[in-house]
């Protein structure tokens, strides 16, 4: 009898429910998507202080090249590494005497303290398509994208003077500038894409559209000598932060900003 319950036993545990184990966890790891650096920046805070116009430095990324232009240039090779910019090969930097004729600020400095972050192990974040922090042990510098001069002509502006000439009351026409589009306006108005290549404004895109409404012989003429210069892919030149000058074809308009 007791022989039976034991088999009896047996065959119970046999036929039991085994105990499941749980699930081993599986953390499916998104890949690091390295961020879209290529293009013209422009810096716009180092050390989280923002830049004035003295040191807002130009830096110019490629696929696999890096230059940085102060006084001196930086350059050199490199890969994405994820978030991180690795140097491939051996950066260099040009060694130019540089000096501020007033006295009031030290270049040199400015420029050491650039370059010792630039030549750090750096991580880069894009918190926006258009801005980009490089951070190193030696500290961190903002950009937005842009060149210095294409920035720089972002805005509203007033034509003050015609071939050196200042200009009357009646021919002070506005000039609005954005990062990739511009409008100016006579009596016609003319609009359309452009881009800055050689510090020269050159049209991107379809031919600019141009109003055709009548406008009388003085104001037509007037208008014509603009169209020359801003259709011509002007030269650009930075009078002061507050004044611009366009020159194509031996003619020139010069801006004074709005805002």
């Amino acid at each position: 009898m007791r022989g039976s319950i034991a088999a009896l036993a047996l065959v119970l545990a046999g036929c039991a429910t085994p105990r499941l184990l749980p699930a081993p966890s599986i953390v499916v790891r998104a890949p690091e998507v390295a961020p879209n650096i290529v293009g013209e920046w422009t810096a716009a805070a180092i050390n989280g202080v923002p830049a004035d116009a003295a040191d807002r430095f130009a830096l110019t990324i490629t696929p696999t090249t890096l230059e940085a232009s102060l006084c001196n240039t930086l350059s050199g090779d490199y890969r994405l590494e994820g978030s991180r910019l690795v140097r491939t090969g051996a950066w260099g930097n040009t060694e130019r005497g540089c000096y501020d004729p007033s006295g009031e600020r030290d270049p040199m400095a400015s420029e050491a303290r650039v370059f010792a972050i630039l030549y750090g192990t750096l991580s880069v974040t894009t918190p926006t398509p258009d801005s980009m922090r490089l951070t190193s042990a030696r500290g961190t510098i903002d950009l937005v994208r842009g060149s210095p001069l294409s920035l720089a002509i972002v805005g509203e502006w007033t034509a003050v003077a015609f071939d050196g000439r200042p200009a009357v009351a009646t021919d002070r026409f506005a000039f609005a500038i954005d990062p990739v589009w511009l409008r100016a306006g006579l009596c016609n108005d003319v609009h359309g894409a452009y881009r800055v290549l050689d510090r020269r404004i050159v049209a991107s895109g379809p031919p600019w559209p141009r109003t055709q409404r009548g406008c009388g012989l003085a104001r037509q003429r007037l208008e014509d000598r603009a169209w020359a210069v801003l259709g011509g892919s002007p030269t650009i030149t930075i009078v002061n932060p507050t004044r611009m000058r366009l020159t194509s074809a031996g003619r020139s308009i010069e801006f004074e900003r709005k805002r």
